[in-house]
């Protein structure tokens, strides 16, 4: 979706189309934002939110196809049986993995490509978050050690 709204956002720019342009770029949270979300998450401002998006899907086909791409993957991963999810996820990689525009089938491809993985994370529930942020603050304790001669001296300073 963003690489979409990136590339039209160039386009504007480049045929100095300065309102749309800054439109767009301040939409960039909105367009990538579940659409079971946006009236909880814009809640004060919610008819102008979705006059807001009406706009900006209408400066490109190519962002409404992304758009649609997204929000639909969005209900495939809120549906709770694991059968719909799979056949929903096998119809979404028929529709959109023959798209033509390049952002979307590249998108449609690293899906079918681990399709294996995402469907055990939507059977199983698991994910590998809990080891990933781990090694995040392991790596975070090593750069903050830089120039520490030993690790007792480094200890004291970080009460591991």
């Amino acid at each position: 979706m963003n690489e979409v709204r990136i590339r039209i956002q160039q386009n504007l720019l480049h045929d100095k189309r300065d309102n749309d342009y800054t439109r767009l770029r301040n939409a960039s949270r909105l367009l990538t934002t579940a659409q079971r979300n946006q009236s909880h998450y814009w809640a004060r401002r919610y008819k102008t939110t979705k006059e807001r998006l009406a706009y900006v899907l209408s400066l490109s086909p190519d962002l409404v196809t992304a758009y649609d791409a997204l929000q639909e993957f969005y209900l495939i991963l809120d549906e709770k049986e694991f059968l719909l999810q799979r056949l929903s996820l096998t119809e979404w990689l028929k529709t959109y993995g023959s798209c033509e525009i390049e952002e979307v089938h590249s998108a449609a491809n690293a899906v079918k490509h681990h399709r294996g993985y995402i469907q055990n994370s939507l059977k199983y529930h698991k994910s590998n978050s809990t080891a990933e942020g781990r090694n995040r603050a392991i790596k975070e304790i090593k750069r903050n050690s830089y120039g520490q001669h030993s690790f007792e001296n480094f200890r004291p300073q970080k009460a591991i």
